[in-house]
């Protein structure tokens, strides 16, 4: 066990635990520089040995792993243990397709399926990497997220957007919403078992699995109205242990009511919008009262117009069945 002790941010240490059969030869600054970023953005953490255990795999470099356990500073919170691996061989297959799918988009509709079949295989391999992983309010942890950003974007090459929609359709579809659907993927599920469990439910593209994932809504066309005119309550994950007013415990992660929001409107311009809201109801009573007899006359003008023509046809058949009298005059 070799111990780099790196003058990082915040006091931030690293423990490097390599394997002499895997790893031979010597980790240079440089190769350490590559984490530069993700460690600086957990700058708010503390991390030491003992614990937590990784396995991430960077591009041409040997397998290795971290063995860290991961603390708020100043708070007790030594038991926030990830579960977050990908091993070297999935990297570079994630590397692959994804080079693979900007080739083939800039070949058109024709190149759809073969995208789609990229996608989602790259999807198996991201969802089983965090399976494992605990989702406080319904997302990563800014650890995980930050190491699974890492090697999205520096091992992989992904564009910022292309990343943000894989981490998060694959976040949903480990969320409650999606396991109440049948899609119950476990911590322990291989990218092979990830992928027979979309295919299970016909989900094929991205968009297909980002609406399967989706939460239903429940808010009608007037909620949503009335929530773009006044405001409305935001909407966050329960936490662990929490209850309703009744008393009755809520599922971790359930969707709940945070805090009120209100709109852009003042109030004098919501009492402006009632005014002008009442002089259009007197309006549109008006108006369907005054259509409902356009309706009705037109009705009447339509019924008379096909009376009038029966009429003429059986009075054109009439004449057309009796002789006409030739006249004997002169003859």
């Amino acid at each position: 066990m070799v111990t780099l002790g790196s003058p990082y941010p915040n006091g931030i240490t690293q423990t490097w635990g390599y394997s002499s059969n895997v790893y031979r030869h010597q980790r240079t600054l440089a190769g350490l520089a590559r984490w530069y970023n993700v460690l600086n953005r957990l700058s708010q953490w503390s991390i030491n040995s003992n614990g937590l255990s990784w396995a991430i795999m960077m591009g041409t470099l040997p397998d290795y792993a971290i063995n860290t356990t991961l603390f708020l500073k100043g708070k007790n919170m030594t038991n926030k243990v990830s579960q977050f691996a990908i091993s070297k061989s999935d990297i570079e297959n994630l590397t692959k397709r994804e080079k693979s799918c900007v080739a083939n988009i800039r070949k058109g509709d024709n190149a759809k399926d073969g995208i789609n079949r990229d996608k989602i295989l790259n999807y198996s391999v991201i969802i089983s990497s965090i399976a494992g992983e605990k989702l406080p309010n319904g997302n990563l942890t800014a650890s995980t997220r930050g190491l699974l950003e890492a090697v999205l974007s520096q091992e992989v090459g992904c564009a910022d957007a292309v990343m943000k929609k894989y981490i998060d359709n694959s976040v949903a579809a480990l969320r409650p919403e999606a396991r109440a659907k049948g899609l119950d993927i476990p911590s322990q599920a291989t990218p092979e078992a990830v992928g027979e469990m979309l295919a299970k439910h016909e989900i094929t593209t991205e968009p297909q699995l980002k609406s399967f994932c989706a939460p239903k809504s429940d808010v009608s066309e007037t909620d949503k109205i009335l929530r773009k005119l006044v405001g409305g309550m935001t909407k966050r994950k329960a936490k662990a242990d929490e209850r309703d007013a009744s008393g009755n415990p809520i599922p971790e992660g359930t969707t709940v009511d945070g805090v009120w929001k209100s709109s852009n409107f003042t109030d004098e311009m919501l009492d402006d919008f009632e005014d002008k809201l009442s002089a259009l109801r007197v309006t549109r009573e008006a108006g369907e009262a005054a259509n409902k007899v356009a309706a009705k006359e037109a009705a009447r003008v339509k019924a008379a117009k096909l009376e009038e023509a029966k009429t003429t046809k059986e009075v054109v058949k009439k004449l057309s069945g009796t002789p006409v009298a030739r006249s004997t005059v002169g003859g």
